[in-house]
């Protein structure tokens, strides 16, 4: 029953206990071991009690010398197990010598109980870095995620972030899924939200590679049965800990004894810079005043990235452009696809500046190089909107955030100097998500004029603002709920139409989500964008996504969302007005992964949606070009029906 393939052990029977005055009377141990300076070790023992009196446990106590540290006193060991011991992990000051050793002359003990000693091991630590590419397969690509690194009594164990809720706390334990007798203990306090985040540990960061396949596995446990928690990975857009689109395991129902969750994803991106997180999270209700075990977080490479397709983008020298959004989940393969970028969060105002003053460009860097480098068309998203905006802007004054607005716009303009198009105000009409601090989050309206007198003039302030720092960019305003709805339209164009009389606006900009343009008559979608079109603007389909249906097969899925993109997606293509339409996510992980609109599947195979796109596009034979004149000229005033049967009685009738 040993570790090794020795099949030897030491046996110690306690003969005289009763005249051992002191547990190190009875000993056994390795002298004069030899410690460097300077140098990390771990010090471990494996053992078993055996009692002859029917005790439940036994006493041991492991020793390396004050110089080490001082010893472990009296740990309890579980009679008829095996049971390792560890001393806290320890990097030394100076060299050293000193006797290693076990104590067993304990009161407690009885003569005749015996301990069977596998092993005492004293072992060098590499201080092993973070695990960098290129992996092979089988390498674990993350650092100290089963504590080894850590000291007992550790609240933030290194490379690992701890986020508690108030009255929650966190501490490296001698609890262990693993031989090393260490794992974090984390004690909640419901925070009273459904934010499972709330109360969460991450070891990160962790360095990936797009496109290969990672297991993810950790050991989890609790204080009693019942308690609940959620194992994932993530991979954060830009900077900071927010968490991203990832990949979960489904919630766990924990018991008191160590198990193990574990799933597989492929990375989508490759993270070097700000690093892929490894963690758990567990604030529910049913978790109230329970103590969580975390051990073991282990990401392990088990496959290699398939080689990407060599394509060019779909609509490479087309008329128009087709476009998609950059982000972590989106990134894999983008230029064998698409030949536009905008970024999907990365250029909100929040995710820039979350903190004051603290800017964090590296999601949005990421997606305007990949579209310098290409030669594709860049859009930024977004300068102004009423959510996912910075947090302190509310607590100042009116005169402070308009001077905060403009320091984002100039910090916007001077780090892209070449941008094709600027998106200045999203969501603005119809009462959508105003800076209002009602529709939307942010309060900032008053500090760029209000409502005034058009009922907007704070969205012609923006356009203003925008237009001296972005005199080369194209100027867009971007809506939901536009297109297939003549009332939203028509709210939308007197916008537009006094941006217009201020030479302020060069593009309008149409979201065409699946929740608006799927339930719309094709006939409908067609009108408002000839209405829009009437205005002699070009038109973006800004953000366009069209869902499967997850309730059916994934036959039954592809075969739907096939049908919508065929009646929907060659009304916006074929639209004169149109220049270019962006799709909002095409791999899973997009924001509405749970409609499956997503067009390839996570081991690259392409749905019929994608397949049925880039033929449609290759053939069809369209083009681009914006007109001030009505699409109706010299419309009749009056239309006559003779012989309208079945009305005897008005055998003709008059339209006016």
């Amino acid at each position: 029953d040993t570790a090794d393939a020795l099949n030897k052990l030491l046996k110690v029977t306690l003969t005289d206990i009763d005249g051992s005055a002191n547990p190190w009377n009875i000993q056994a141990g390795s002298a004069n071991i030899s410690f460097e300076a300077e140098t990390q070790y771990a010090i471990t023992a494996r053992m078993q009690y055996n009692s002859s009196t029917g005790a439940s446990s036994g006493l041991m106590s492991l020793d390396a010398g004050s110089a080490y540290g001082g010893p472990r006193y009296e740990v309890s060991i579980p009679e008829g197990e095996w049971t390792t011991v560890a001393l806290d992990t320890t990097m030394t000051d100076t060299a050293f010598t000193a006797n290693v050793g076990l104590h067993m002359g304990f009161p407690a003990h009885a003569n005749g109980d015996s301990i069977y000693i596998d092993y005492i091991k004293v072992e060098e630590i590499e201080v092993s870095p973070y695990p960098e590419p290129p992996y092979a397969v089988g390498d674990t690509v993350n650092y100290n995620g089963s504590l080894t690194y850590s000291e007992l009594g550790d609240a933030e164990p290194e490379a690992w972030t701890i986020s508690l809720s108030d009255g929650s706390s966190a501490e490296v334990v001698d609890d262990a899924a693993d031989g090393d007798a260490k794992a974090l203990a984390v004690t909640v306090s419901w925070s009273g939200t459904t934010e499972w985040y709330n109360n969460e540990a991450v070891n990160n960061p962790i360095n990936v590679v797009q496109g290969e396949t990672y297991e993810a596995s950790a050991w989890v446990k609790a204080d009693q049965d019942g308690r609940i928690a959620r194992v994932y990975a993530s991979m954060p857009e830009s900077g900071g800990y927010a968490r991203a689109r990832g990949w979960d395991s489904p919630q766990t129902t924990l018991t008191t004894e160590w198990q193990r969750v574990a799933f597989t994803f492929v990375a989508s991106a490759t993270q070097a810079e700000n690093g892929m997180r490894l963690g758990a999270e567990f604030n529910a209700e049913t978790n109230d005043g329970a103590v969580i075990y975390l051990d073991d977080f282990v990401l392990k490479k088990t496959a290699d990235a398939p080689t990407g397709p060599d394509m060019d983008p779909i609509a490479q020298g087309k008329n128009k452009w087709l476009g998609n959004i950059y982000s972590s989940p989106q990134v894999q393969d983008f230029t064998s696809y698409w030949n536009q970028v905008t970024a999907e969060n990365a250029g909100k105002w929040g995710s820039v500046e979350g903190t004051r003053d603290e800017m964090n460009w590296s999601g949005l860097d990421a997606a305007y190089d990949l579209a310098k480098d290409n030669g594709f068309p860049f859009r930024f998203h977004i300068l102004i909107w009423g959510g996912q905006q910075p947090s302190w802007i509310n607590d100042l004054s009116t005169e402070e955030q308009l001077e905060e607005i403009e320091e984002w716009m100039d910090a916007v303009a001077e780090r892209y100097p070449d941008m094709e198009y600027v998106e200045v105000v999203n969501e603005g009409s119809n009462g959508h998500q105003l800076p209002d601090g009602q529709s939307g989050d942010a309060n900032y309206i008053e500090a760029l004029g209000g409502t005034g007198d058009t009922g907007h003039d704070w969205i012609i302030t923006a356009f203003e603002m925008a237009r001296d720092r972005f005199p080369n960019a194209k100027l867009m305003i971007n809506d939901y709920g536009i297109v297939g709805n003549r009332a939203a339209t028509t709210n939308y164009l007197a916008i537009i139409e006094d941006l217009q009389e201020r030479d302020l606006i060069d593009v309008i900009g149409v979201q065409s989500h699946a929740f608006s343009i799927v339930p719309s008559l094709p006939s409908e979608i067609e009108r408002t964008l000839d209405m829009l079109g009437e205005t002699g603007l070009p038109i973006q389909a800004t953000e366009m996504d069209i869902d499967g249906d997850p309730e059916g097969t994934d036959a039954e899925s592809d075969s739907v969302q096939l049908a919508r993109y065929q009646r929907i997606f060659p009304i916006f293509w074929e639209h004169p007005s149109v220049e270019g339409v962006t799709l909002w996510g095409w791999r899973t992980g997009l924001w509405r992964d749970d409609q499956e609109a997503y067009i390839i599947r996570d081991n690259g195979e392409e749905r019929p949606a994608l397949e049925w796109l880039r033929a449609y596009v290759d053939s069809a034979n369209v083009e681009y070009g914006v007109s001030t004149e009505e699409l109706l000229t010299n419309t009749p005033e009056q239309f006559k029906l003779n012989h309208n049967y079945p009305n005897p009685f008005n055998p003709t009738t008059q339209i006016s």
